[in-house]
Order: C-alpha cells, then structure tokens, then sequence
C-alpha cells in the first residue's frame, strides 16, 4: 500500500503542528531555562517522515521486569527497521509499505507518542482501511 510520507500533522484547529528541536548555544551546547531544563524551539513542519524515521532508528527500548535491564533485540529487527528508516527517507513521499511494515511503524509509534492526536493521524494515514479509523481531511 502506498503511503504518503509528507502527510503534516496538525493540532485540533487544524494549524500545522511543527517538530520541538533542542535550542542550542553556537558550541552546540543545549540551552537551559532558569531550571535547568533544556529548551526546545519550533522546527519545520512536523511530518509523518520524521515520525516513522524517528521511531525505526531510535526506538524506545523494553525492560525485562525480572532482571530491570533491556531487553535484547535482534538484529534482524534492528536491520529491518534500519532498512526501512532508508527507504522513507530517502522517498519523494510516496512508499509502498507491506502489511507488515504498517504493523511495525504502528506499534513503535503508539509506543513512542504519547500524544492521542499524534497517534490517531499517524494510524489513519498509515491504515486508512482500518475499521472505526477516518483518514484526517487535508486543510490548506
């Protein structure tokens, strides 16, 4: 199935919503709030690109409740989700995805977003033929 990789989220209004990006001095320094919290600055558009990339090349990783360490991954996995990052990054926007592949991106996704509205646009435009799901309308 063809998926569009440009696809940009957006917030309940309907105004494109942009990626959070560290804020950083001109050594590359992370810039801090009176806190100390590090600071974020608004980015480009944030697309489902970004998403699915993110999530393949940096998952969050499982803890073993018994021994409280992560769990270990294979590397078939790792290189699958390594292959996979490529292949949308290096797209003009449309890729071809397996069954398997929407099954992947969206578990990472729903395990790495917290954020509803995040995951809802991101399930809709990944499986728009899921029962119950309506594909987000495009506003200009």
């Amino acid at each position: 199935m063809k998926i569009d990789m440009n696809y940009k989220f957006r917030d309940l209004d309907g105004k494109v919503e942009k990626e959070r990006i560290l804020d950083e001095d001109e050594k590359g320094n992370p810039k801090r709030d009176r806190e100390g919290f590090p600071m974020l600055k608004l980015g480009a558009p944030l697309t489902l690109r970004k998403i699915c990339t993110e999530v393949l090349v940096n998952p969050p990783m499982d803890i073993d409740p018994a021994t409280k360490r992560p769990k270990e991954v294979a590397a078939d996995i790792k290189l699958d989700a390594w292959n996979l990052a490529q292949r949308i990054h290096a797209s003009d926007g449309l890729v071809d995805l397996t069954s398997d592949e929407v099954t992947m991106l969206k578990k990472a996704i729903n395990r790495r977003y917290p954020s509803p509205a995040t995951v809802a646009q991101a399930f809709a435009i990944l499986d728009p033929t899921a029962e119950g799901k309506k594909k987000p309308e495009k506003k200009s």
